[in-house]
């Protein structure tokens, strides 16, 4: 990932998960049925942002570990995904990093 890619959204978290528009429930259903996901299944989400995809999974009853490079988006994820305890595992990392 470009150093231009892990910068597009610093200091600009908070702003971005007020104003970013949710998936719609029939997409995402469609999407995990597709590839057969289930409920015990664990899921690295790379680039997680500010965990909006993760809670779909969350909500599953998925364990998630949300692969995110900016701290600002990191930590608006950590704050509403609470909630899920230990099913949600915080990352700071790279995907590229996460492979290697």
């Amino acid at each position: 990932m470009t150093e231009r890619a892990t910068s597009l959204f610093l200091g600009k978290a908070t702003e971005y998960a007020r104003y970013r528009v949710d998936y719609p429930e029939s997409v995402i259903s469609a999407a995990l049925q597709s590839v057969g996901i289930v409920r015990d299944d664990v899921i690295a989400d790379l680039g997680s942002g500010t965990g909006m995809l993760s809670r779909w999974f969350l909500e599953r009853g998925n364990r998630v570990f949300g692969v995110e490079p900016d701290d600002g988006m990191r930590q608006v994820a950590e704050k509403s995904l609470r909630k899920f305890g230990a099913s949600y595992v915080s990352v700071n990392g790279t995907a590229e990093r996460i492979l290697a």
